[in-house]
């Protein structure tokens, strides 16, 4: 995880300069370092492994929507969206990482939504289908984790 914060902090540094492309660049190192040590950091802390790949894809959407990319900004939320779906359908879940993915689906809920309320005009409207489609598994994935067991 030093290395996923090392390169957090060099991007956010680097966005709050100016550089956007720089900033985008380390971001996406970040990304790959969480991703790449997911299974051993999941081992460890299952919800600061979550944590970093999703907010590694907050901190590029960010960049991009900076940058005006707004397609490629909402495509973040996309496969962040993606990353916990399958994480969620493959683990055999504690009730530590049922909470983990709980949390994980509520974050990523208000984030997408607060970007498609502010640059939902500016994606074609498959990007929102898609949003609107997630947002009804996200739904489902929440009422199915309150059920009694």
């Amino acid at each position: 995880m030093n290395d996923w914060k090392q390169y957090s902090r060099y991007a956010k540094n680097e966005f709050s300069k100016g550089d956007f492309v720089a900033a985008l660049k380390s971001h996406k190192k970040a990304l790959n370092t969480g991703t790449l040590n997911f299974s051993t950091n999941f081992s460890v802390d299952a919800e600061g492994a979550i944590a970093a790949v999703l907010v590694s894809h907050f901190n590029i959407s960010d960049t991009y929507t900076a940058l005006k990319q707004f397609e490629a900004a909402c495509q973040q939320f996309e496969i962040a969206f993606k990353f916990l779906h399958a994480l969620s359908d493959n683990e055999a879940c504690s009730s530590e990482v049922e909470l983990a993915l709980i949390r994980a689906y509520s974050h990523l809920n208000f984030e997408w939504t607060k970007f498609i309320n502010q640059h939902g005009k500016d994606l074609d409207a498959e990007r929102t289908l898609w949003y609107l489609n997630a947002q009804k598994t996200m739904e489902h994935s929440r009422k199915a984790a309150y059920q009694v067991h």
